[in-house]
């Protein structure tokens, strides 16, 4: 068989089952940031961070903060946001931009009153992502790239 050509040291080794996790890399996730994961497509699981969550957390060289006038939008990279999260801190984004993004200022969306802040701690943290069974549309100003997909998707039925 194709596990007798491996050395028995190999063999023992790879039928041991993996140990859990030490306390030591358990991370406490409040509700909150637990739900700006689920927000932002992200996962927890079960309270040890991503392999590649915690190389972003350790380059010192990210700043999730730093915003410069040509290339401001309303969206943060995946790093950023996960930087924000493992400092318990919900993203600070600026306010969104109508001008490069009309279709999210429309209805359903309004993006142009959207407010992270009060989204993830007053909406999502006490409610959950869709209490009443509806979706929640405004969770699209977050991700303002997708704006010609996702009106199409959702105010044009186009699907």
């Amino acid at each position: 068989s194709y596990l007798a050509s491996f050395p028995q040291r190999y063999r023992t080794k790879l039928s041991q089952p993996s140990p859990h996790p030490s306390t030591e890399a358990m991370v406490y996730t409040s509700p909150i940031v637990r739900a700006a994961c689920c927000a932002l497509g992200f996962t927890l699981s079960g309270g040890v961070p991503l392999a590649d969550d915690s190389s972003a957390l350790v380059q010192s060289a990210l700043t999730a903060h730093q915003q410069s006038s040509k290339t401001e939008t309303a969206s943060l990279s995946r790093a950023q946001v996960v930087q924000s999260l493992g400092s318990q801190q919900i993203p600070v984004l600026p306010p969104f931009d109508c001008d490069k993004h009309p279709k999210l200022c429309e209805a359903p969306f309004n993006c142009q009153s959207f407010s992270a802040t009060q989204l993830m701690a007053e909406t999502i943290g006490k409610r959950g992502l869709a209490a009443n069974g509806q979706a929640n549309l405004r969770t699209w100003c977050m991700a303002p790239d997708y704006d010609d997909y996702i009106h199409a998707c959702i105010v044009e039925k186009d699907l």
